[in-house]
């Protein structure tokens, strides 16, 4: 952006219309012409570090680079915040966490939500996570292209139905592809905090967290027999899916509420229910937990 600035009206107009496109912000170079020819040389798709010369995100595998590097127990909970805190006397269930970015907000989740948390690396694989006898998996938000992970998709294809999965984010997308689903690089990604996600089985509308730029092809995910528990009403893409017989589900949007409302913390309660009974959930139970956690807020 030069001295003259930049009509911000087209350039949402522009980005709508045409998805995310590279560009270049600067306090030093002043030169309009400079900056446009920055930008134009700059990769398609490779972010905005010219120094540097990032590759393109399609294709990319972040989460070898995402700590930890050894297998780690998590045990803070959220404490007086909590929004999905058990009974002392609940009895608890061993979940190990597929570590692909995660947030501490979503490892204290689980553990108020009756977990014993065990946290693993995202190259971890399938022998490496029945090392800790996990009574549920749970696969993480992270960076990058989901499809690039290979390797956490192969290990989660070995474990599903044998053991409950439940993934957020890129963890959700991981899982769809050991489903055997496919997933697509988004014209311009879901980022904020006020993303409307409907449940398809109740027409539930939910106020979401949302930051990933791929989704899950609904007729991949239906031709792998998962259906479509949640959609976005922005695009229409898919927000959350389950497979009836493999007890294994996983949403797009985050409901750890750090930041974000907390709309959707009921999530980690239908993990548990899964745990519980080995059967994934359907949008009715999705519905059923929402409700219970509405009216503990009441």
């Amino acid at each position: 952006m030069g001295v003259s600035g930049i009509d911000t009206r087209a350039l949402a107009r522009r980005l709508r219309m045409g998805g995310a496109c590279n560009g270049v912000l600067s306090t030093e170079i002043l030169d309009d012409g400079e900056l446009v020819r920055l930008a134009q040389a700059v990769p398609p798709m490779a972010g905005l570090d010219l120094v540097s010369g990032l590759p393109p995100m399609a294709g990319l595998d972040q989460a070898p680079g995402v700590p930890p590097r050894a297998s780690c127990r998590w045990t803070e909970g959220g404490g007086e915040f909590s929004a999905t805190r058990r009974g002392p006397g609940e009895r608890r269930f061993r979940v190990v966490v597929v570590d692909c970015g995660t947030k501490p907000s979503v490892l204290r989740n689980l553990v108020d939500g009756g977990g014993d948390v065990w946290v693993v690396p995202a190259s971890s694989t399938a022998a490496d996570l029945l090392d800790h006898q996990p009574e549920g998996v749970f696969v993480s938000h992270g960076p990058g292209d989901p499809a690039a992970v290979t390797g956490t998709i192969q290990s989660l294809r070995s474990l599903l139905g044998r053991v409950p999965m439940f993934g957020l984010g890129l963890g959700s997308l991981l899982i769809a592809l050991a489903m055997g689903g496919r997933t697509f690089k988004l014209p311009f990604g879901h980022h904020g905090v006020n993303h409307p996600v409907r449940n398809e089985g109740t027409g539930t509308v939910a106020i979401t967290s949302q930051n990933h730029g791929f989704a899950a092809d609904a007729a991949s995910l239906s031709a792998a027999g998962a259906a479509v528990t949640h959609v976005s009403l922005n695009d229409r893409t898919v927000e959350g899916f389950a497979h009836p017989d493999r007890a294994a589900f996983g949403v797009q949007f985050l409901p750890d509420a750090a930041p974000g409302p907390h709309d959707a913390t009921y999530l980690f309660d239908a993990f548990r229910a899964m745990m519980e009974t080995g059967r994934s959930p359907s949008a009715e139970d999705l519905h059923t937990a929402q409700e219970r956690q509405r009216k503990a807020y009441e």
